[in-house]
């Protein structure tokens, strides 16, 4: 249903030194013509001196335009697209024309016009009110589906609600107390079922070999001083040398590896390996191990049958780094002094990056100059090596990181640029 929109007639009726309007409301002026005057009988009645009896006020001329009546009697103005003209002005600019002994002048919506009379004043403006059968479709439609909404939502969470409270809660389902559950745990131990049980372990050809010979190596070793275990059978070498399908090497490796490694350790100075128990021995008490020769192993000492003997110990030698920082160059409103004492207290980490490659090279050493910029609030804005005999790229980067978190006092004025050597160098302990 469409709202049909009616122009109305504003007015106030004023009166000079009151705050409030003696008269004001809204006439429809669509399809009627309004009166005023002195006399009870008009639209809006005006009680002043010189008010005629009734005269036409406005009268409609189409939809939305209307026509304002006054004649030469009357004082006031007119309000047209925002521009008030006065009534003379009106006349004598030819706005208004003459009809019936008055004139008028054409008004649209939103136009205002004012006449006075001695100390009352009418005030008129052409409006279009909100209408009230839209008003109240407005509220009506978005509120009466909102109410709803809301009642039936109240409505359901009450049966809800009501629903679980009145629910009997069923029985054995509280929570138990942690010593009654530990209570009913079956003491004893646990009994593993017999299909996850391992089976008995079966002694191995190759391991089976291996006690034959150890016990066999022991008879033959009664008649000489010596243990009767060969250097085949110690150490690093029983694993590498190890044959049969227990070895460790001989499982991961081809059988090729083992002549590979003799080959390899038999290019070295000093090492010797014996390929059985009697190859490399002399002595007496039969072919045994007894009475084995003992063998040098590139100088750390002989390893034989013969007790009391330990090889000579290895000593590890630390390396650390030493870092010396030189006098700056400052160019610049900051203390030497305090840049300094700065650089003293962040040198920890210039010595972490050279010690870190120190690791890898024992023989690393030189002087690295770097540029720093400090800016006007402190942090380092830009940092370069000027400089370096170290020839390491990685130190170098490393130490430009660190630089780039000091954090100095603020220059005095603008920035200050620093020139600052180091020398590192490696320290033996």
């Amino acid at each position: 249903m469409a709202v049909q929109v009616i122009p109305h007639l504003r007015f106030e009726l004023q009166e000079r030194g009151r705050k409030r309007p003696l008269k004001q409301g809204l006439i429809p002026a669509t399809d009627r013509r309004i009166f005023a005057g002195a006399g009870a009988d008009n639209h809006i009645a005006v009680v002043a001196p010189g008010v005629p009896k009734k005269f036409l006020l406005v009268e409609p001329k189409d939809k939305d335009r209307f026509y304002f009546y006054f004649t030469d009697q009357m004082e006031g103005l007119v309000v047209r697209d925002g521009l008030p003209l006065s009534l003379d002005e009106i006349v004598s600019k030819g706005v208004a024309e003459k009809s019936d002994g008055a004139y008028r002048v054409e008004l649209e919506i939103g136009d205002e016009a004012k006449l006075k009379w001695g100390d009352k004043e009418l005030w008129l403006k052409l409006v279009v009110p909100f209408p009230r059968e839209l008003k109240r479709r407005v509220g009506w439609s978005f509120e009466l589906p909102f109410l709803a909404a809301v009642a039936f939502s109240l409505m359901l969470h009450g049966l809800l609600i009501a629903y679980f409270n009145t629910r009997p809660v069923g029985e054995g389902i509280a929570i138990r107390p942690p010593t009654e559950v530990v209570a009913e745990i079956p003491s004893g131990q646990i009994e593993i079922p017999p299909e996850l049980m391992p089976e008995e372990s079966e002694v191995k050809p190759s391991e089976q070999k291996a006690a034959e010979e150890k016990k066999g190596g022991e008879k033959k070793g009664a008649g000489g001083p010596g243990t009767g275990k060969g250097p085949a059978q110690r150490g690093l070498l029983a694993v590498l040398t190890s044959k049969g399908k227990s070895g460790v090497i001989k499982d991961i490796l081809t059988s090729g590896f083992e002549e590979d490694i003799v080959s390899a350790l038999g290019s070295v100075s000093g090492v010797q390996v014996a390929r059985s128990d009697v190859s490399g021995t002399r002595g007496g008490g039969g072919d045994g191990g007894g009475g084995a020769r003992t063998v040098d192993i590139g100088g750390l000492g002989t390893w034989g049958p013969q007790e009391g003997r330990e090889l000579e110990e290895i000593k590890e030698h630390k390396v650390e780094g030493g870092v010396k920082a030189s006098a700056p160059e400052v160019l610049g409103k900051l203390d030497r002094n305090v840049i300094s004492s700065v650089v003293m207290r962040y040198i920890g980490g210039i010595r972490a990056c050279y010690e870190q490659k120190l690791k890898i090279n024992p023989q690393l050493s030189g002087k690295i100059s770097v540029r720093f910029t400090i800016g006007v609030d402190g942090r380092v804005v830009s940092r370069e090596i000027l400089r370096s005999t170290l020839n390491d790229p990685d130190v170098e980067n490393c130490i430009l990181r660190r630089i780039r978190y000091w954090r100095f006092p603020p220059p005095e004025e603008g920035e200050v640029v620093v020139t600052y050597p180091f020398v590192l160098t490696a320290v033996s302990e």
